[in-house]
């Protein structure tokens, strides 16, 4: 898991304890909405006259990717999970690096939701944490497709409570 990405320069997985389940990667990568483009209804035409000349725009994405926080027992994981929450507000936006398939995503925190504790899991003596935060990504771009097999070694999977 270490290397997959990078929090301001932090490794994820390293600093934070935290890993993606599936879904993370399908919110990041979604498509954004384009804005509305000037339209003219006029009285005496039928349909609509859509501006079809200037560039498409995009309208900030809202985002909340499921997290993981895996750690070497409970404490450890609410350890983890403060660390990570003083980072969210060291600064308005949040650097989040792939150096795998070379993206970076820059968002605004702006909210987030409930906390689950995990216990053993795998009764491995691992422990964790299953949280959402929102972002918004106020530099939306359309990111090339990539095949969902490049981040299988990423993902941590079906979590198993012992």
């Amino acid at each position: 898991m270490t290397g997959f990405c990078r929090i301001n320069d932090k490794d994820a997985f390293e600093t934070f304890g935290i890993a993606f389940e599936r879904g993370t990667f399908d919110e990041l990568f979604s498509l954004p909405v384009p804005k509305e483009r000037v339209v003219n209804d006029w009285p005496d035409e039928d349909g609509l006259d859509v501006d079809d000349v200037s560039p498409i725009r995009l309208q900030p994405r809202t985002l909340n990717p499921p997290m993981l926080i895996v750690a070497e027992g409970g404490d450890d994981a609410h350890n983890k999970y403060n660390l990570f929450r003083e980072e969210l507000y060291k600064s308005v936006y949040m650097d989040f690096e792939f150096p795998t398939v070379d993206v970076r995503f820059k968002l605004r925190f702006t909210g987030g939701g409930a906390v689950t504790t995990i216990g053993n899991f795998f009764r491995s003596g691992m422990a964790g944490m299953r949280f959402n935060v929102t972002f918004t990504d106020d530099f939306p771009r359309i990111i090339p497709l990539l095949p969902a097999s490049v981040f299988d070694d990423m993902i941590f999977d079906d979590i198993i409570l012992g």
